[in-house]
């Protein structure tokens, strides 16, 4: 049996806030990668979110690359580092999408698709 993934994509909510609706969001998308002596930190996509329209919004970012890549390596899956910033170097907390952070302005869901070809 051999999988072939299609679509791998990782939500982002945002709540409304005053300071990223003047200047928007950098959202950054690292790997975490074994190094030689510790774990290091691989970046794998970084974009800029205009988000002056909005209050709340979806970010939806593509990761097929690199979750492709784990199905193949299953034991390179360390996990991914969310990092969102706006222009004045605010960096904002994130959540779990099962928590219920009344404080935080960031949560993070994962949804994939695979087709399995016999």
């Amino acid at each position: 049996m051999n999988s072939q993934l299609r679509k791998a994509h990782l939500w982002v909510h945002m709540k409304y806030l005053e300071s990223y609706r003047k200047s928007g969001v950098t959202v950054h998308i690292n790997q975490v990668v074994q190094g030689t002596e510790s774990y290091r930190l691989l970046q794998i996509l970084v974009k800029n979110i205009n988000l002056r329209k909005h209050r709340g919004h979806w970010i939806k970012l593509n990761i097929r690359k690199v979750v492709s890549h784990w199905i193949h390596h299953p034991k390179e899956n360390l996990g991914l580092v969310v990092q969102i910033d706006d222009n004045m170097g605010n960096i904002f907390p994130i959540t779990n999408s099962s928590e219920n952070d009344d404080e935080s302005h960031v949560s993070v869901f994962t949804c994939c698709k695979l087709n399995i070809v016999s």
